[in-house]
């Protein structure tokens, strides 16, 4: 996550500070982070289980299939069957690709959930802005970006 979303979401943050509790925002905010950080944790793992049966079955497929194509290479069906082995390793692929996605995402929410601390003391930070009149703030908040 870089300093712009944070700056970003920390705006967003105090903008709803003028009409919410800060520690109720912060705590649903983690809330949001932790569920949806669990949520794709579990897809995450559902995926690598089809993955690794997926893997499986290729793997003896691939075998069998190469044993007829040794041994029956001018056949059509054979060549036919070698064409679906190679559509199943791209299966395969696409899933891996998928799981690293999701690895990516998981990782963007826990930085998110570490940067908590530094969120909390730029909201503090933010809240003493509060005196402000709308056109200095968003003079402040078009500076900041």
């Amino acid at each position: 996550m870089g300093a712009d979303d944070v700056h970003n979401a920390v705006w967003r943050l105090f903008v709803k500070l003028q009409s919410k509790n800060k520690e109720d925002i912060i705590k649903s905010m983690k809330e949001k982070i932790l569920q949806n950080c669990a949520d794709l944790k579990g897809e995450k793992r559902i995926l690598e289980e089809i993955l690794e049966q997926e893997k499986m079955k290729l793997f003896a497929v691939n075998n069998k299939i190469d044993k007829l194509f040794r041994i029956h290479a001018d056949n059509k069906l054979i060549k036919l069957l070698y064409i679906g082995k190679e559509t199943l390793n791209n299966s395969i692929d696409q899933k891996t690709s998928q799981i690293q996605k999701l690895q990516e995402s998981i990782n963007t929410l826990e930085t998110l959930d570490a940067n908590q601390d530094y969120i909390e003391e730029k909201i503090l930070d933010f809240k003493q802005l509060n005196t402000l009149p709308q056109i200095q703030l968003r003079r402040l908040y078009l500076y900041l970006n």
